[in-house]
């Protein structure tokens, strides 16, 4: 959710094993965000164990959240 009047952009990546983030790993890599809005995506994936899910904001102003299933 971009809080703010001006545009942002977001990166989302799932790191297996905790590993450095690679390029394989976005889901999503510099998704305009356009003021005041909000992108919302059902993924349907299954993420094994360990794994890490990073997020990037270009700004303060973004919200993220993720739900999920145990």
């Amino acid at each position: 959710c971009n809080r703010s009047n001006s545009n942002r952009s977001f990166r989302l990546s799932i790191s297996l094993l905790g590993a450095a983030t690679v390029d394989s790993d976005y889901l999503y890599y510099d998704i305009a965000l356009t003021a005041n809005n909000t992108f919302m995506t059902d993924l349907g994936v299954t993420i094994g164990s360990p794994a890490t899910i990073r997020v990037y904001a270009s700004s303060a102003d973004l919200s993220f959240t993720l739900y999920g299933i145990p």
